[in-house]
């Protein structure tokens, strides 16, 4: 068993009290499309000009058409084995350890609950998490819905960023929130977004199993070619990376969006508020709008008390940014420790060279239920 993997392992089973961090990264393997940095595009605009306030009060039409299209993709798309292992996390904390902490069956007879406590601590010794006794919250910048519909323990996930699947009341004098709205479409002037998001697909999986077959056809000639003079080699392998780099380019311009125009659609015909009429609006943090003040609240109640953090696992993201690095830093402070499952990771820290720090690179929904089966299992 790799070193690093062992001693996380180790400590994961002395925790008391855990956070996973969730970013964008987790959501390869569910095939879903993030929409991230200044190259996202749909229809040709930029997605960071789509998600704001202002771009939302001058055509509502056209943003609600975006998101349209993003809730329609995040329903394709499934929770993989990483949302899954969280899941069950959570449903272990849920079951026999946060909210029934101190609770017993029969209530009253402290030598049953001194009995189950040392039979926990003993089952944890020896690796045989049957009744875990800790604290565990998940924090996700995703807005996808995976997690929730992986059937995390929704009193323990905090959705910094929104939910897609969320709906707020733009009235200032309304307060209407519906949340784990899975309709779709949401009114009959947003369902063209299903037909173009299937015709894209379409495209794409043709032409990444003709990218697949030039590859494979690359692998054969390579071979074939390994007995030869160097040179010739040589000259071949630049070729090869040259011939690829022509495919890539052609690809990357025949994967640029194909699309209908963009609809004018009447403000009527667009999501409306069941208490007031007035335009219902995605419930997702736009640029240039604050973290939701609740969420961040109790996400700061639950690290600040009842003792310190033990552990965060920073999934999916480098926990570089704000807000991750804050919490990262705040559990470093506590004396906690990092372990982070990401495709980028700091050398160092993947070396094992920093301080109460692990870096496992590589898919992380695959490389997460590895690392946590001691705890919850098989996945």
């Amino acid at each position: 068993m790799n070193t690093q993997l062992k001693e996380f392992q180790d400590h994961l089973l002395k925790c008391k009290k855990i956070v996973a961090l969730v970013g964008a990264g987790l959501l390869a393997s569910s095939g879903l499309p993030v929409f991230r940095g200044s190259q996202g595009l749909w229809k040709n605009y930029n997605m960071i000009d789509l998600a704001t306030p202002d771009a939302f009060y001058v055509d509502p039409g056209l943003v609600w058409q975006f998101y349209s299209w993003r809730r329609y993709a995040a329903l394709q798309a499934k929770p993989n084995r990483g949302h899954l292992a969280l899941a069950k996390l959570s449903k272990l904390c849920r079951s026999n350890g946060t909210s029934n902490r101190g609770e017993s069956e029969n209530k009253g007879d402290d030598k049953n609950i001194m009995n189950e406590c040392k039979e926990q601590e003993q089952d944890r010794d020896r690796g045989q998490i049957n009744s875990p006794s800790f604290k565990f919250v998940t924090i996700t910048q995703n807005v996808d819905g995976l997690s929730s519909r992986s059937e995390h323990d929704l009193q323990s996930l905090y959705e910094i960023h929104g939910s897609l699947f969320t709906l707020k009341c733009t009235s200032f004098m309304c307060n209407y929130v519906e949340k784990n709205n899975f309709k779709q479409p949401l009114t009959k002037a947003l369902k063209d977004t299903e037909f173009e998001y299937k015709r894209l697909n379409r495209k794409r999986s043709r032409e990444e199993e003709e990218l697949g077959r030039i590859d494979q056809q690359q692998d054969k000639e390579n071979k074939e070619n390994e007995v030869g003079d160097n040179a010739i080699h040589a000259a071949s392998v630049i070729t090869s990376l040259a011939d690829n780099m022509d495919v890539m380019s052609s690809t990357s311009a025949s994967l640029s969006p194909q699309f209908l125009p963009v609809k004018t659609i009447s403000e009527k015909d667009l999501p409306r508020c069941p208490v007031c009429s007035e335009l219902l609006r995605p419930g997702v943090v736009w640029f240039g709008e604050s973290l939701p003040l609740d969420v961040i609240t109790k996400i700061d109640n639950f690290i600040e008390e009842d003792g310190p953090v033990d552990l965060i696992l920073v999934i999916g993201t480098s926990g570089t940014v704000y807000p991750a690095n804050s919490y990262v830093e705040r559990v470093k402070y506590q004396g906690g420790k990092v372990a982070i499952f990401n495709t980028d990771i700091d050398s160092r820290v993947e070396q094992g060279k920093v301080k109460d720090s692990w870096g496992f690179k590589g898919d992380a929904a695959e490389l997460l239920p590895l690392a946590l089966e001691p705890l919850i299992g098989k996945v």
